[in-house]
């Protein structure tokens, strides 16, 4: 196994022949200078073979948007980032979520959206929900209205996040700091 496939700007055959190459990797980045066909065929293709993290180092999203059928691989550690362009979400793109962990920097989502996950979240009685944490960067400059997220949610203040707590017992803390925000499931 080796520690960390990066992926750069090759032919979409290469990524056939790295795959039979190498069986299993820690960790795979794509890197920005992929081109959007590449960068989405690395993901699926070779995120097949990652045991740890995917990190996509640029939005290959920007023209269709369909951000959520890159969030159903079963994977412990997904990062998306690229400071240019940010990523457009919405409620159901992280309900969809089946990776541990999730890191979007920056995230184009409006506190409707957030406020609307939230609500959806509550009214599931899902046992099996896998994300472990979700972590969203607003663009810069972006500051998150905490009083519109939580508006008409029931939650708990503990120290420095709400706590939501659901009728199956499954609990979600969140924590929010100006262009911030993380969901942390338990």
């Amino acid at each position: 196994m080796i520690a960390t496939l990066a992926i750069e700007n090759v032919s979409l055959s290469y990524l056939d022949t790295v795959k039979q190459v190498i069986p299993k990797c820690n960790s795979l980045e794509i890197r920005h200078t992929c081109s959007d066909d590449v960068a989405k065929m690395a993901f699926f293709k070779l995120s097949l073979i990652v045991v740890q993290s995917v990190k996509v180092r640029k939005n290959i999203f920007r023209k269709d948007n369909d951000i959520s059928k890159f969030l159903t691989p079963n994977l412990k550690y997904v990062s998306f980032d690229d400071p240019e362009y940010p990523f457009k979400l919405i409620s159901d793109d992280l309900l969809t979520l089946n990776s541990d962990n999730l890191s979007i920097e920056p995230a184009n989502i409006t506190e409707k959206e957030l406020n609307k996950f939230l609500k959806l979240w509550m009214k599931r009685n899902h046992t099996f929900y896998r994300p472990k944490v979700i972590e969203l960067f607003l663009k810069n400059g972006t500051e998150i209205d905490e009083e519109e997220v939580f508006k008409g949610v029931k939650y708990e203040a503990k120290y420095d996040e709400q706590r939501l707590k659901r009728r199956d017992g499954k609990e979600l803390d969140v924590y929010i700091a100006y262009n911030y925000i993380k969901f942390q499931f338990k």
